[in-house]
This record gives C-alpha cells, structure tokens and sequence, in this order.
C-alpha cells in the first residue's frame, strides 16, 4: 500500500506543479508533460484500486495530454 500512496502523492505534485506553470504561463512544453506524468500515476492509481471513474478520466486525459506532446 505505501507504493500506491507515493504515486498518488506523485501524481498530486505533479499536477499541482502544471497547473501552476500554466497560471503563470511559464512553459506550454512543462505544463503538458507534467500534466501527463500526473495523469498516468492517478491512472495507474484508478487501474490499482479498481475505480472505475478514475480509470476513464485519466484514461482520457493521458490520450489526449500524449497527442500534445506529440504535437509540441
């Protein structure tokens, strides 16, 4: 269970550090990778714990964040 809680906390960080770099229109690049790695460790998180809701937000969210990155 102590995995599973560093990559929740990982994914929060993450995410917090986007939406902050976005705010402040530091970098488009960051923000869309840290973007991403926070939405593959709530992912793995959802797929772990068998929470469906989790699965298809982030499921979503990691396409479309990876067709960004693609595209930068």
């Amino acid at each position: 269970m102590k995995r599973l809680e560093t990559i929740k906390w990982a994914g929060t960080v993450a995410l917090i550090a986007a939406t902050s770099i976005r705010a402040l229109n530091i970098s488009h690049g960051l923000d869309v990778l840290l973007s991403l790695l926070g939405v593959t460790c709530w992912l793995v998180v959802g797929i772990q714990e068998r929470d469906k809701p989790l699965w298809v937000v982030n499921g979503f969210s990691v396409a479309i964040l990876a067709y960004g990155v693609a595209t930068l």
